[in-house]
Parts: structure tokens; sequence; C-alpha cells
């Protein structure tokens, strides 16, 4: 039976050591605000990952501007760089066993995202580079694999009408493939293998979007369907098998809200009594699960108000007390080798970027790498979280940043911030370069998960359907109020602002609550709900917009009354306030056209705005040129409409 440890005490195990301190001289506090260009510079390490035999460290590091494999050596202390890319970027990489490193590349300059899904590998010391042609799209990497050492690796191809997932063990050298899925139930489109790399469960979703969860009790035998589910109820995530035949699966059992961590015995086909992992208010969501090299679970990650982790390792389970009393308020994430001699210890908050060390038994943390070091935490904005009640009485979490040195009782200019989604998890504590930028100009930064987004129960998630402009932009301003209520936001200097479903949540507002808002700015958002349903929409004519969509959104037939009432590039009468509008030329998620008729209506209607598009840019803006130009109209955008007004 798995345990995961309540932490117990130090005993011993970490060797008394000072604090190792923020790579900072004692010097007077400057108080002017940090350089825009401070939070614009990318991190120039992030990623890092410790060699499955503890002697080297895996990294990104950026250069030029672009994401490139870095390797450190940990015996010589030297480094070296494995790419050199400077029109794409380096987007993931992996040990793959102790001399080879898998990765993947892609752009940031793209219509929704990285334009490349396949991958690439190289040893460690930067040969025998292989870049297989056939993997430029469609293809994913699922596992390591039981024959890592070989260079063989577990991959899932797409194939047919796109709604099924292949499984092939792949030689990374030579690109050779062993089907491994042959009799499986069709439409796969998530897998979980056992320790020989045998399927052993399944997910199968057919057109309509209802799914099925199947598992095979042996490893040759017949396929069982276990559990069904349709679009309207919450379903399964596959997390992984342990060396015990036991399968660790994410669900929502009946007569719960949230989301679980639970096991099933495969050779059994029975359900675990209890769940192993279960968070009052919060689901316990992908990704969770890290086995070790044996393939017995490890530890369990997390994120309630803020990252978590549980361990089933006592030695591991005691180092983490350790390394949270070394490091307080801060996320700490453990990643051993595998005989757990060397623990690589990842640190980072809301006002700490990232910083990593070494730990050895017995000897003193080595500080390795840090993401940013020229952002003094000290001149950094905390970051707190919270739940306030919406009027129909749902509690919505939210986060909260102050500016930098803000005193009790005082009064804030408040900017609400919504990145986008809707229906992801819409928060995470941690550091946010914009929100830090944000606050060091004097401003309060309210970021709240309204209704629909996901992480915080099934009742949360499905109370947001069908509320664009309704129940999910009433949360978002109980909230305003409710800050301004407890004396935290000034009333007179309120402004909302956000991408995508963020920018459509800032246009409705700027309609709906015209009285509320000083300002608003809008990027890359949706304007018009009906060109969701369009077919230059990257995702139009697929599944999840013909069977989900309608649920979630709205039916474009039937709730066409509806969208249009809440579309707000038809209500621009109502706006009274001056926006920012921006735009990606090359952008397919929210197409050019929702800030164009905007802007036209805005115009039109002889309405405050600013418009500026970015023509190469596509779902947000990455380039650093165009970054920066849009960041720097943001401050002066701000400072001219959120100033306090003249007195009389």
């Amino acid at each position: 039976m798995v345990q995961l440890s309540r932490r117990q005490g130090l005993q011993g195990l970490v060797a008394a050591s000072a604090m190792v301190a923020w790579p900072f001289s004692a010097q007077a506090q400057d108080s002017r605000p940090l350089a825009m260009e401070l939070f614009l510079r990318p991190g120039q390490l992030g990623n890092v990952q410790l060699s499955p035999d503890g002697t080297a460290l895996l990294a990104l590091r950026s250069v030029e501007g672009r994401s490139n494999l870095v390797v450190i050596d940990l015996q010589t202390q030297t480094s070296k760089l494995l790419t050199g890319y400077r029109q794409v970027d380096v987007s993931g990489a992996r040990w793959i066993n102790n001399s080879r490193i898998l990765y993947t590349l892609g752009s940031r300059n793209t219509d929704v995202g990285f334009a490349r899904r396949g991958f690439f590998s190289v040893n460690k010391d930067g040969s025998d580079p292989r870049d297989p042609k056939d993997t430029d799209s469609g293809v994913q990497f699922v596992a390591r694999g039981a024959q890592a050492d070989k260079n063989l690796v577990i991959v899932a191809e797409t194939e047919g009408d796109g709604r099924h997932q292949a499984l092939f063990r792949m030689d990374l050298l030579t690109s050779r493939r062993q089907r491994l899925s042959t009799g499986a139930p069709g439409h796969v489109e998530a897998w979980a293998l056992d320790r020989q790399d045998q399927p052993r469960a399944c997910i199968t979703r057919t057109k309509d979007m209802n799914a099925t969860f199947w598992i095979r009790p042996e490893p040759n035998g017949e396929w069982k369907a276990l559990h069904n589910w349709t679009v309207h109820d919450p379903g399964v995530d596959l997390e992984g098998i342990d060396a015990d035949e036991q399968l660790y699966v994410l669900h929502t059992p009946a007569g719960r809200d949230e989301q679980v961590l639970g096991r099933i015995d495969l050779r059994k086909a029975e359900w675990a009594t209890e769940p192993l992992v279960a968070l009052q208010g919060y689901d316990v969501t992908a990704g969770a699960v890290r086995f070790d090299t044996q393939g017995n679970l490890r530890s369990v990650f997390f994120q309630a108000d803020r990252p978590r982790v549980m361990h089933a390792d006592a030695k591991l389970d005691a180092l983490q007390t350790a390394m949270e009393k070394e490091f307080p308020d801060s996320t700490v994430t453990l990643s051993p080798d595998a005989a757990l001699r060397r623990v690589l210890v990842s640190v980072s908050s809301d006002v700490d970027p990232g910083r990593y060390f070494l730990y050895e038994e017995g000897a003193p943390l080595k500080l390795v790498g840090t993401s940013r070091p020229w952002l003094d935490p000290k001149r950094l904005a905390k970051t707190r979280f919270f739940r306030y009640t919406a009027r129909d009485g749902l509690s919505i979490p939210a986060q909260l940043t102050l500016p930098p040195g803000a005193k009790p009782g005082e009064k804030h200019p408040l900017l609400v911030l919504h990145y986008g989604g809707p229906h992801v998890r819409a928060i995470a504590w941690g550091f946010d370069p914009m929100v830090q930028f944000l606050a060091s100009r004097g401003y309060a930064v309210f970021m709240p998960a309204p209704r629909m987004s996901t992480g915080w129960g099934w009742r949360h998630h499905k109370a947001g359907w069908k509320q664009w402009g309704l129940g999910m932009q009433d949360d978002v301003t109980d909230g305003v109020l409710q800050l301004v209520k407890e004396g935290v936001a000034d009333r007179d200097r309120l402004a909302i602002m956000g991408a995508s479903y963020g920018g459509y949540l800032t246009m409705m507002g700027l309609a709906k609550n015209p009285e509320l808002w000083r300002c608003g700015i809008n990027w890359v958002g949706v304007t018009d709900i009906e060109h969701k349903f369009f077919s230059w929409v990257d995702y139009a004519g697929s599944d999840f917009a013909e069977h989900l969509m309608p649920h979630m959104v709205g039916d474009p037939v039937k709730d066409l009354e509806q969208l249009r009432r809440t579309s707000p590039v038809r209500r621009v009468a109502e706006i009274q306030a001056p926006v920012l509008l921006a735009y990606g030329g090359t952008d397919r998620r929210v197409p050019l056209v929702n800030g164009l008729a905007m802007r036209d209506a805005l115009a039109a209607a002889g309405k405050p705005h600013e418009w500026v598009l970015y023509p190469d840019e596509g779902h947000g803006f990455n380039a650093p040129a165009a970054k920066r130009d849009f960041w720097t109209r943001i401050e002066k955008f701000l400072a001219e409409h959120m100033a306090p007004r003249a007195a009389g």
C-alpha cells in the first residue's frame, strides 16, 4: 500500500548550512521604478533537469532572445551550448537516458502557438544530432520507455480521421518504429503503459465528444470498458501505472465535486475504495504523479492556493520539510537522481523567478543557476490568494498583488487582469513578469478565476456554461466591488485588461458596466462570439467546436440572440471609457476580424480608442520588438487614463 507522508522532522538529513542568499550586494534601496527592460528580458535559465545518474544538468538558456539547449557537467563545472537556433526556439527538452536528450522545436511568433510538434535528439556532449524528418507533425512523445538506455522511446501518432492515436516504440537514432497498439479500441486520445511498455489503459472519444475509459487486466488480454461519460460530466485522466500494476487516474467520484487522484488494480479491475489524494475546493489536475526508476510512486504534485507536493519516499519527504524551512513562502520542487544521492532543488515564488540548487547529503546547498538575477525580490510585489462570494453565492478564487511598499489601509488604483481561456485554470501563484511590471508602476493587480475556470471543482466550471457576458462577467464585477468596499481599491481609478477571452472580458465589462471603468486594454480579444464558429478559427470544424462549444458557450443557432446580446461589438454605444486595442495579423485563434470590427465600430460611434496592429504576430505578442512596443503603450495608456482626477 502506498503511503503519502505527512512530513516529519528533519531527522538529521540535511547538513547545517546558512541560508543561501540572493546574489545582490548590500546597498540602499532605490525608490525609482524598475526599468521595463528588466521585466521584458527572458529568463536566462529554465526547465533545469538533473540527469538520471546525477552527473549533469540540462537546461534551456536564452541566447539572443531564443531558447536553446545547454548542458552543465557537475563534475567539471563546465557548460556546453548544444544548439544555436536563431529563428526558432527549443520549446521543451528531457533526458532520455544518461547521455541522450530529446527536445522539441517551435517558434513563439506563430498564429496559435509553437509551429512544430516534432522532436529531435542529441547526445549530452553535442554529438550525433538527429532530425527525424517524419516527426514534424502528428507525432507526440509519450514516455521514456522501459528500454530508454537503448534510445527507445514511446510515441503516439495521429492516424485516420485525426481522432486516433496509434502507439509506437521508436528508436531515436534510426526512427524505426514498432507498433504497440494493435487490437486496441478505436479513436484513442490517451494511453497508459505498464513497466514493460504494454498499453494497459486508454481513453477513447467519439465524434460527439462522449468518452469511454478502458483497461486491459492482462498484458495481452482483451480490453474492458470501465467507465463512460458525456460532455456534461467530469471525465477521467490517466496518470500512469506503477510496478504493482496499480493504475493512477484522476476522476470525480460520485458525491464529490472535485477531481481526486484514485487507483485501480488492473489485474482485478477494481477501483480503490478511497482516493489517494483529495482536496476540498481544488481539483488534482493532470501531471500530478511521479514514479521512480523502479516504477514505484515517488511524489504527487498538485495546485491548491499555490503549488504543493506529497512524497511517498521518506527521505524525500524529510528533505522537502528541510528545504521549505530554508526557503519559506516558496514553491520547492525536488528532482532526485535515480539513486537519491543528488537532488536538484528548484525554488520559486511570487517574487522569485527561479533559482536552482544542488543538494548532496552532508554538504551545504550549492547554487547552480538563477533565472533572472537582475531582479531583486525585495523590490518586487507579493501576491496573495483569496476567495470572495459572487452575487449568487458561488465562491470565486482570486489573486491580488499590491504595489511594492503598499501600506495597510491604503487605497490603490486597481487593474483587473485576465489572460484568457476561459475553460482553463485562470490563476496560478508564482512569478509573473507582467503582474510585477504593473505593480511596479503603482497599480494593484486583481486576477479572478470566474466561473468556467477549471481546477476548482466541476460545479465551478459547469456554472460558467453559456455565461459569457453574464454570470462570468458579474463574477469579476463582484470581486472589484468587494475590493472597493474593503478600501483596497480606489473606486475612481479602476481599469480592466486582458488577452483572448480576457480581451472579451475587457470589452464586455466596458459595455456592461461603463460606470466602473476609467479605461480598458484588450489584446487579441474576442469581440463577436459568432466568430468563434466561423471557418477561419483554427479549431472550426473540429469535434470540440461542433459538439462541446455549443454547450459551453452557446449554440450558434438556438442561442444566437444571446450570443449577439453578449457580443461587445454590438454594444459599442454603451462604452464610455477609452480602450487600447492590439491584435496580431496572423492570429487564427481569435482572427483579426474581431479587432477590425471593434475598431471600426468604435470609430463610427466616436468612442475614444487607440489601435495597434502587429502584422507578423499571432495569438499573443512574443517578438521582442513587438512585446516592448506593446508594454510601452500599456504604460503610457494607463499613466494617461488612470491618473488621479483633479479636485473639484
